[in-house]
């Protein structure tokens, strides 16, 4: 399955520019990447088995049980050379799904969404159009958190 982050090159570098800033600079964009996932994470559950991406059953059941969709999740924010990054992934789900049951209760789904996700981004994409479809709204996001975190800092 492809994985999509977001991540913010140069921080090191800007911050060796605003050397009297600091410390500050990397919580900043440590915010803003966080605020940017949480809108590519809430847009790729919406995209998950919408009418634009439906959810095509197994052996003729198309009742979803939302397992993948509440499986979408955002990762801790990771320190890199350079920079920063936050990955927006299909994770384990909390709760479990010992016998989610769709299709009328003939077709109990065990399978775990660490199995079937990558499966399903390569047929109906939701991840990467859940970034690309919106990118302004992301980078907004972080813009606005970076700046309002780096205000309070200063």
């Amino acid at each position: 399955m492809a994985e999509f982050y977001i991540r913010v090159d140069g921080v090191d570098r800007a911050t060796q520019h605003l050397a009297a800033y600091g410390r500050s600079i990397h919580q900043a964009a440590a915010a803003g990447l966080q605020r940017g996932a949480v809108v590519v994470s809430k847009n790729a559950k919406t995209g998950v088995h919408s009418p634009q991406n439906p959810y095509i059953g197994v052996r003729g059941y198309d009742v979803s049980t939302g397992k993948l969709k509440s499986s979408v999740g955002v990762d801790r924010l990771q320190q890199i050379p350079g920079g920063q990054q936050i990955d927006i992934s299909v994770h384990e789900v909390a709760r479990v799904f010992a016998r989610s049951v769709a299709g009328g209760g003939r077709n109990v789904n065990n399978r775990s969404p660490l199995v079937y996700g990558p499966v399903e981004e390569r047929h109906h994409p939701f991840l990467g159009p859940a970034l690309s479809n919106h990118i302004g709204e992301v980078l907004e996001s972080f813009r606005a958190a970076f700046e309002t975190t780096l205000r309070g800092l200063i």
